[in-house]
């Protein structure tokens, strides 16, 4: 009996610090997994609020990109209603001045 007390009382104090750090060991871990889980939510959350961004950024460009475009058809079909215009007005000029060139062809025919 002498012989176990002394096993024990040599070996005892070893033996709880080893089955400490293994349950030390084991709640760490177990810390460790929840702050894992905790990081991956935050990271799960900041990606979404990237994609959100994304989206509303995406949004202003597509609506501004239309804006744009609308601007610039309206801008095109005033030009070519001002080019049409001038088109008009250069036939209409040159029609009366090739009237003019006749009528000083042939002065005659104005009597």
């Amino acid at each position: 009996m002498q012989a176990a007390n002394t096993i024990l009382s040599q070996w005892g104090p070893a033996l709880l610090v080893c089955f400490t750090v293994v349950i030390g060991l084991f709640y760490q871990n177990t810390r460790m997994n929840d702050m894992k889980d905790a990081f991956n939510r935050r990271f799960d959350d900041m990606d979404r609020r990237f994609d959100d961004m994304k989206r509303s950024f995406d949004k202003r460009f597509d609506d501004l990109k239309s804006s744009f475009d609308k601007r610039f058809d309206d801008l095109k079909s005033s030009f070519d209603k001002r080019f049409d215009d001038l088109k008009d007005l250069m036939k209409s000029e040159f029609k009366r001045v090739d009237e003019r060139i006749d009528r000083l062809e042939s002065p005659l025919a104005r009597k």
